[in-house]
């Protein structure tokens, strides 16, 4: 079983507010990074991993730079 299967299983906690995504996801967004709102939810370890992940809660932005989505 890989992190991201297991990362759809913690999502689950969080209810419906935004899409929860691990800091390897938050670095991979780069220059597209300022078009999100990120909160972040703490660092979480995993069955059958040792590292701790930081995993963070994404919103998208309207244009204008105001939320869509409130938390």
């Amino acid at each position: 079983v890989n992190t991201t299967q297991r990362l759809e299983g913690v999502t689950r906690q969080f209810g419906q507010s935004g899409i929860v995504i691990s800091e390897h996801t938050l670095g991979a967004l780069s220059e597209r990074r300022e078009e999100f709102r990120v909160e972040p939810l703490g660092e979480y370890t995993f069955r059958g991993k040792q590292d701790l992940i930081w995993l963070y809660r994404l919103y998208p932005l309207q244009r204008n730079g105001e939320d869509i989505i409130d938390p």
